[in-house]
């Protein structure tokens, strides 16, 4: 599978809907996931990996809760917002719906993808079911995104990505447009031997920082720290974040904090084919 870049900028019981992998599934799950940790130039990385996923994940939904300390123990104040994520028999995405705490629609995106598995276009719907935006996905002679535009429902170009892959197909760099070809924000990536993300800082268009972020990832590859460091390189906010897991490995709820209070707890539900 080659890898498409995907740009677009998510207590209580929990519940864990599992019709779940076969164990012969789930033990080629896990040699993928050792393969890339020590292989940088796998091609194994369609969205599931994107997504810390394992097995033939089929929905992934997420509900955001505000959280509330109360009394040393950390509950769920109210909901802030749902999502859901489908995600085709080769593990790309195919539709990622964004709820409101009442169940109408926030936006929906829909994805299609070229025979080898390739991001070719994508499709934003706002709350009324209405086009919004159209992207259209351009790629170099190995399927990584070299190039994506987007349109307004008239036809007129919006804007423009221009990323930047490294040669194990991740972005390392990624440069904004506007419909005139201005220069916007600059964006540039680090990563670590897993391939997980440990920075990424923003530039403007004159070159000087606008922001910083660095992270920490666990075991599973999954964040557990994110630091935010200001235009003057100084320390902005740290948010840490506290991962739950299932046998398989795949996080079904997370709380986190900024600054050490805390702010959101999310949990997830993951329906397999």
């Amino acid at each position: 599978m080659k890898k498409s870049l995907s740009i677009l900028l998510f207590a209580g019981l929990i519940t864990f809907v599992s019709c779940g992998p076969s164990k012969k599934d789930k033990e080629t799950e896990i040699k993928q996931i050792e393969s890339l940790r020590k292989d940088s130039i796998a091609r194994l990385k369609n969205d599931l990996v994107k997504f810390k996923l394992l097995g033939k994940v089929h929905i992934f939904s997420e509900i955001k809760y505000q959280a509330v300390d109360s009394f040393g123990q950390i509950k769920k104040k109210g909901i802030d917002e749902k999502s859901t994520i489908v995600f085709n028999v080769e593990g790309n995405v195919t539709e990622r719906k964004i709820l409101l705490p009442n169940n109408s629609l926030k936006s929906k995106n829909i994805y299609k993808y070229d025979n080898n598995g390739n991001k070719i276009e994508g499709s934003t719907f706002g709350s009324d079911g209405r086009l919004t935006r159209k992207l259209i996905y351009k790629l170099d002679s190995i399927g990584n995104t070299n190039e994506v535009n987007t349109y307004e429902t008239n036809g007129n170009l919006e804007s423009k990505i221009i990323p930047i892959c490294d040669k194990s197909g991740d972005c390392i760099e990624q440069k904004t447009y506007d419909s005139k070809g201005m220069l916007g924000l600059k964006y540039t990536y680090k990563y670590d031997k897993i391939r997980s993300v440990i920075e990424e800082k923003l530039f403007n268009p004159n070159g000087s920082l606008n922001y910083k972020y660095s992270y920490k990832n666990d075991a599973n590859r999954h964040r557990i720290e994110k630091t935010v460091y200001n235009s003057s390189d100084k320390l902005e906010d740290t948010y840490t974040y506290k991962c739950f897991h299932d046998a398989n490995g795949n996080m079904i709820k997370q709380i986190e904090y900024k600054n050490s209070i805390p702010t959101f707890i999310k949990e997830y539900v993951i329906k397999f084919y």
